[in-house]
């Protein structure tokens, strides 16, 4: 333990002395590190690999993500939320119930991704009256993914922590009132934690549900693609996105397409894809016939079948095809046009289905001109889709019943017996979000910490041993300030002053205070802040006034 000298007179506790805090930095980054924050995150002793996907967290990640957690709690709690710790091992039973999986296990148990189910579970067998409702229900744990190819250090990993809320109402529009709150509660989580943000559509993937939106960092890292229009209030991932054409098919095609009238007519410039769907016992095939140059995008050929998963085949048969999906951006030919050979054999009862079912692409016009800030005769000169990369750190889902009723989760009400509740569910990868803030806020000087979640806000620097009383005297007034626990003293004086402030750049410290010539001869600190990496002298009223307007306001 560090001598009595080196306690706070305020508190009696040990000052916190960098000499002392594990922080086991690595010269560089292993090989398999490609983002900056992966590299940085190693190379500056926040995080340690366990193995492929699986990283231990070291003493100044785990204060920023408790942190972090802190905010969480806070504005879940500040919209109804009530904290629960579920297990991590999920019997299998459950997944089979609601249909997520076909068959269990010979253990019975799995690792939990989410929990629907097993917060379902509970609420059903709670006699939950609708007198108790809206019930809002959270936890923030360990969750565990099998992932393929777990890249990028705790961008995707085989275990993460995530904030999982699950809501439980009477009515669709409680439902929604709640989502809008929850919506608003994660836009006040990223504003504390200070990244740029963008709300986008999203499809809904395995979860299920009707309406569905991504948080996303704003990096060019991200492995996720957003459109938006020029407008900027209308924003997608690029799996949701639409964008608009002039539809040349005829009224009485669109409103119920046939594949007489398909063959009757004809299209220009087209090509076909072909889709497996269905279980492995008995696969269906449908195809897909699209622009030349233009790319299905699979989640709306998805919707459309009505399945979990489509994967692209080889042509089949044309007797074997049990659907015709006809992109509404096809050139229709009331000639004749182009005949499509592999029209040929299908089946004249065979579904057909008319609509969008291509990847929406930069350049082409917003899918919502005139519902969003364009209007209709802003086509020709704005409207246009724009594209970005953004980081996925959160999650929102209104569920509707898909797993009340899959589960027969019931409440009743003066109207009626054993009702279906309406849900909702909404996600945050908490250590995902932490390295999110450092791919979006680093530089080439290193990390950049937000003053909301840094490891420590403050690191003082006495420049010689002689210094050193009056780093101890600042670290116990500013500690009596309300910023205890937040200060670190940078002891190593083996070092040189230049190593130790590029240290303490480099680590992303929010604010560094140096203590030498100008304090010897004028008793005045030298300031210097990570955001902007400006720097200022200033005596101690000047500083004490400087932490209060520009650093008490993120605590």
């Amino acid at each position: 333990m560090p001598s009595i000298h080196h306690r706070s007179v305020h508190t009696n506790r040990p000052r916190l002395l960098r000499s002392r805090v594990f922080v086991p930095t690595e010269a560089k980054p292993p090989n398999d590190a490609v983002m900056p924050s992966h590299k940085l995150m190693i190379q500056n002793g926040l995080i340690f690999k366990t193995a492929s996907g699986v990283y231990s967290l070291l003493p100044l990640a785990v204060r920023s993500l408790e942190k972090l957690t802190r905010i969480i709690d806070e504005e879940m709690q500040a919209i109804g939320g009530q904290k629960v710790v579920m297990p991590a091992l999920i019997p299998i039973q459950l997944w089979k119930e609601s249909g997520r999986l076909d068959t269990a296990g010979p253990l019975g148990f799995c690792l939990g991704p989410t929990h629907e189910e097993v917060i379902t579970d509970i609420v059903r067998n709670s006699n939950t009256s609708y007198r108790h409702l809206p019930l809002l229900l959270y936890q923030i744990t360990s969750k565990y993914r099998d992932e393929i190819r777990p890249r990028f250090g705790l961008m995707r990993g085989k275990e993460f922590t995530m904030k999982d809320m699950y809501s439980f109402h009477s009515t669709r529009e409680d439902a929604l009132k709640t989502y809008a709150e929850v919506r608003g509660a994660y836009q006040r989580i990223f504003d504390r934690v200070q990244v740029p943000y963008s709300i986008a559509e999203a499809d809904s993937g395995a979860i299920g549900g009707n309406n569905s939106e991504e948080f996303h960092v704003i990096s060019n890292s991200g492995e996720d693609f957003i459109l938006s229009c020029e407008c900027g209030s209308y924003i997608s991932n690029v799996e949701k996105a639409t964008d608009t054409v002039d539809v040349s098919f005829p009224a009485h095609f669109i409103d119920q397409p046939s594949l007489q009238k398909l063959k009757s007519a004809g299209i220009r410039n087209a090509t076909v894809t072909y889709v497996q769907h269905g279980s492995s016992k008995e696969p269906q095939f449908s195809m897909i016939i699209h622009p030349q140059g233009r790319k299905i995008n699979e989640y709306k050929v998805k919707d459309a079948l009505g399945a979990n998963e489509v994967r692209p085949c080889d042509s089949v048969a044309g007797e074997k095809t049990s659907s015709v999906l006809v992109d509404s951006a096809n050139e229709y030919d009331s000639e004749g046009g182009m005949e499509l050979e592999e029209l040929v054999g299908v089946r004249d009862e065979v579904k057909v289905l008319f609509g969008d079912f291509r990847s929406a692409e930069v350049g082409t016009t917003c899918g919502r001109i005139g519902t969003c800030d364009c209007t209709e005769s802003d086509k020709k000169t704005r409207g246009k889709l724009v594209g970005k990369r953004g980081i996925e750190v959160g999650h929102i889902f209104y569920l509707g019943q898909k797993y009340s009723k899959a589960l027969r989760c019931t409440f009743d009400s003066p109207q009626a017996k054993d009702q279906n509740f309406e849900m909702g569910c909404y996600g945050i990868g908490v250590t995902r979000v932490l390295a999110s803030v450092v791919e979006s806020r680093h530089d080439d000087h290193g990390l950049n910490w937000p003053i909301s979640i840094a490891p420590y806000v403050i690191n003082i620097i006495p420049i010689s041993s002689n210094q050193m009383s009056a780093a101890e005297e600042l670290y116990d007034e500013l500690e009596g300030r309300g910023l205890r626990g937040d200060i670190i003293i940078e002891d190593r004086m083996d070092k040189k002053p230049g190593f130790r402030m590029n240290d303490s750049r480099a680590m992303g410290f929010p604010l560094t205070i140096v203590i030498g010539k100008s304090f010897q001869e004028e008793g005045r600190y030298e300031l210097q802040w990570r955001t902007d990496n400006s720097k200022e002298t200033s005596d101690k009223d000047q500083l004490l006034s400087l932490i209060q307007s520009k650093i008490h306001k993120f605590l």
